[in-house]
């Protein structure tokens, strides 16, 4: 909570009260219930959603540093604003559907989307920064000067009372997917996350972790990585993860001696993983399940092996990285927590996530899903001492949902604008085509390309603002290419989240670096190294669909362990150590690079040449390496 204002007094009490009824419309809309006959129609849920988590963007963050520890006058003023311009909307929403007003509003109604477009900005501006409000912004105000914009980017113009009544009046802007997607599906998962924090799940995590890799050579590197994992999976938000565990997990690592850039590097990578490992992941995999027109249930089935070879890979590296510097694991003069114990302390909160994955995957309830398990998993943590929570947890639990909330409908709301101004400029209709025939029909040069402009866009932006860019204007083009229209926006997903390890942004390493008290720029290229598995991944499951268990059962049978021994082999050349061979020369890295592509690249005979090239590798090097130490022995004996 350290990066929002502390709000006191009657402050305090509106983010507190406007967080409770949001949580109350949102079961109220989710469950379809009818009190007295009274049913939000439309957009009329969004417009309210915005009412309600918008203000208290104003409130819980400063316009500048200066007014940290107070709130200005033109803040309340801003809060009020968004209170009543889309409460005139929300009163005026099945009037506004039949009318049109997204083409046609009464003058009240141009007034209100004029200013609340700025107030949106602005909005973005404090949540998100200046770099993405100014792409957003330019996104927002692009139909202006569509007619002149060149090649790709040409479109047509309106003037800007149709652009602002557009923006906030119409089901594709504003109030379009993306908030959509985060009123009806994530913020349920975000309460989750939170009602998870607030009941000493992290702390479980972490004595789990502990409990299983304590004695491990690296085990503290380990530790980290298994415990961010489980609760990545469950924030889906890589700065929340690194500050979460990370003001544990680092501290521990340079304590048994791995290097503070490493160690912060760790972190980042395990916490930034959390984005794509199920069963929650973030707000951009709900998008894909809309886009996709599918399940959740479906997304997670597609993301769980890519997740667990990105961990795998993490793992080796850090296993080599340990027996190259010879770090041990925890002493064993200092206790580590009992499997037994941390189960039976805290074991009881594994029960929520058998019925989180229950109602996920089999009822296929994923938008009732979380508002069925919190109030499950609160009473579960009054079962035992260590995980109670009291009337001061409570109010914690809707005080970070405000907040957390506040600023992820801020942002989504400035995404949404792009799909406005691409949708009514028609470009959202070409651009895939377009960008086709650009590429000439090699597939190859199109995925480099959509990879290029993710990863350039990710440096200003959110891995969701990214994700919905890529979904709209690139995935189409991919798909039309002939690829699986799900590895293609996983795909679009994993390369909308490189940039949280990768400079010049890196946010999780530079967290992690504030942490580990290392260079931050230096963080990030070991973040960046430890992580490289990222950059060839999503090439080579978007290629060969068995690794998202898309295809028959033979192919997943055979593409899956292959592809645990191109890890291996990527992971073992980045740390420059094979487990049962020990350090490698460099050329055998080189050939270990070589070799990983070969496992995943698809086709029979690629994969013969892969095992081949490998097995004939680690034999010379095995030979290699006795060899050396025998003549070394001798050496030593005539000395």
């Amino acid at each position: 909570m350290a990066k929002y204002r502390e709000l006191k007094g009657i402050y305090r009490w509106v983010v507190r009260l406007f967080s409770c009824i949001s949580i109350f419309a949102a079961v109220y809309q989710l469950f379809y219930l009818e009190w007295y006959g009274f049913i939000m129609v439309g957009t009329a849920y969004l417009y309210l959603f915005l009412l309600l988590y918008l203000p208290l963007v104003f409130l819980l963050f400063p316009a500048t540093r200066k007014a940290q520890h107070k709130v200005p006058w033109y803040d309340p003023l801003a809060a009020f604003l968004c209170v009543i311009l889309p409460l005139y909307y929300f009163s005026h929403a099945e009037q506004a559907l039949h009318s049109a007003w997204d083409f046609n509003p009464p003058t009240t109604g141009v007034i209100a989307s004029t200013i609340m477009l700025f107030l949106v900005l602005e909005a973005g501006r404090r949540t998100g920064g200046w770099v993405f409000v100014g792409i957003m912004a330019f996104f927002a105000f692009y139909p202006l000067f569509a007619d002149r914009m060149p090649g790709l980017l040409g479109g047509l113009s309106v003037d800007f009372q149709r652009l602002a009544s557009y923006h906030f009046g119409s089901q594709e802007s504003i109030v379009g997917l993306p908030t959509s997607v985060v009123a009806n599906l994530v913020m349920g998962f975000m309460l989750f996350a939170i009602a998870m924090q607030i009941c000493q799940a992290g702390n479980f995590f972490m004595d789990l972790s502990l409990a299983l890799a304590g004695r491990l050579r690296g085990a503290q590197a380990k530790v980290a990585i298994v415990s961010s994992a489980l609760f990545g999976s469950i924030s889906g938000s890589p700065v929340a993860n690194v500050i979460a565990t990370g003001t544990f997990t680092i501290p521990a690592m340079k304590k048994a001696g791995f290097a503070p850039d490493y160690a912060g590097g760790v972190e980042a990578c395990a916490s930034s993983g959390g984005l794509f490992m199920p069963p929650i992941m973030g707000a951009a995999a709900f998008l894909m399940a809309q886009f996709l027109e599918i399940s959740y249930g479906e997304v997670v089935k597609a993301a769980i092996i890519p997740a667990l070879l990105y961990y795998f890979a993490l793992y080796i590296q850090i296993d080599g990285y340990a027996a190259v510097n010879a770090l041990s694991g925890i002493p064993k003069e200092i206790p580590l927590p009992s499997i037994t114990r941390t189960l039976r302390e805290r074991g009881h909160l594994i029960i929520i996530f058998f019925l989180l994955i229950w109602l996920l995957l089999g009822l296929r309830q994923e938008a009732k899903a979380p508002f069925y398990c919190i109030p499950v998993l609160f009473a579960l943590s009054m079962l035992r001492k260590q995980t109670r929570v009291g009337l001061r947890g409570f109010i914690d639990f809707i005080e970070k949902s405000g907040a957390v909330m506040a600023e992820l409908a801020a942002l989504v709301a400035c995404v949404g604008l792009i799909i406005g101004s691409l949708t009514l400029t028609g470009i959202a209709m070409s651009l895939s085509r377009e960008v086709v025939e650009l590429a000439g029909g090699n597939l190859v040069l199109l995925l480099i390309f959509s990879a290029g402009v993710a990863f350039l866009l990710g440096i200003g932006m959110t891995s969701t603002a990214v994700y919905i860019i890529m979904a709209i204007i690139l995935a189409p083009a991919l798909v039309q290419a002939g690829l699986d229209k799900v590895a293609v926006h996983l795909f679009a997903l994993y390369w909308a989240m490189i940039s949280f390890i990768t400079p010049p942004v890196a946010l999780a390493a530079f967290t992690a670096a504030g942490i580990s008290g290392a260079s931050p720029m230096r963080t990030g290229v070991t973040a960046m190294r430890l992580g490289s598995v990222l950059f060839v991944l999503p090439f080579f499951f978007v290629m060969r669909p068995a690794l998202i268990l898309h295809g028959t059962p033979l192919e997943i049978l055979w593409a899956v362990p292959l592809a645990l021994v191109g890890t291996t082999c990527w992971a073992a050349s980045m740390e420059g150590y094979l487990i049962g061979v020990g350090r490698l020369p460099m050329i055998t890295r080189v050939i270990l690079i070589f070799s990983a592509c070969l496992f995943f690249a698809p086709g029979f005979i690629t994969d013969l040449a892969g095992i081949g090239i490998f097995s004939a590798t680690v034999l010379a090097t095995v030979i290699y390496l006795r060899r050396g130490k025998v003549m070394y022995q001798q050496k030593s004996r005539r000395g």
